[in-house]
């Protein structure tokens, strides 16, 4: 290991590097004369590592944008998705065909190419991404579980939001706005949506405040 806390592993003399992804399980092999790794976070004794979050970037396996390009964000969505996924272990937990359908979901949102391409530049095979898949159906189970009653929402919001929300807008884009009535239902239901993701996120932000989470943002550098 050297000063910046990077691991460095030297590759077997076939210029494969096999890394073992301590959190995950998920082996990898990586062409070139090093491999390079470090742990950018420990969630609960568990650590997710560079590697962890370069693959769910790239496949889109983490609780967030699949289209995320930012490392951080991503490093902080699977530290959410960890603490998440603890809560769904059990009769909750994700069932061989749901983690079924999510991979062939994700493979279906990349493309054929893409996804070959992805495999080849980590040097794993389909099966090595089950954990991710495992864990964002895990989480999203656990979320859907918990916030399944949708918010009450009063009138007075609903035609705040018209007013405030919806008819902006529309005229920013040159349409007529619709009389409430006519999108009284399309309106409840995006403030049920806002006020469910307001509960989520205070939710997470009060899971992280009990668990033992370190972040190490440099290993992301």
């Amino acid at each position: 290991m050297d000063t910046t806390g990077r691991i460095r592993r030297k590759a077997p003399a076939a210029g494969i590097a096999i890394l073992i992804l301590s959190v995950l399980g998920v082996r990898a092999s990586v062409p070139g004369d090093q491999v390079e790794d470090c742990v950018a976070a420990v969630v609960n004794g568990r650590a997710v590592t560079l590697v962890d979050v370069k693959i769910a970037q790239r496949f889109g396996l983490h609780a967030g944008d699949p289209g995320e390009t930012s490392r951080s964000v991503v490093l902080d969505k699977l530290v959410e998705q960890k603490l998440v996924f603890d809560l769904a272990r059990g009769p909750a937990a994700p069932t061989g065909e749901e983690i079924a359908a999510a991979a062939d979901e994700a493979a279906r949102r990349l493309g054929p190419d893409a996804w070959a391409k992805a495999l080849a530049e980590f040097g794993i095979g389909d099966a090595d991404l089950r954990p991710f898949f495992e864990e964002t159906v895990g989480f999203r189970k656990a979320i859907e579980a918990r916030f399944s009653q949708a918010a009450p929402v009063t009138i007075k919001e609903i035609e705040a939001y018209y007013r405030d929300v919806y008819v902006p807008d529309r005229q920013r884009e040159g349409a007529e706005p619709l009389p409430l009535v006519q999108v009284l239902d399309r309106i409840e239901s995006r403030i049920q949506e806002q006020k469910r993701d307001r509960l989520v996120t205070d939710w997470i932000g009060n899971l992280k405040t009990q668990a033992d989470v370190q972040i190490r943002r440099d290993c992301l550098e």
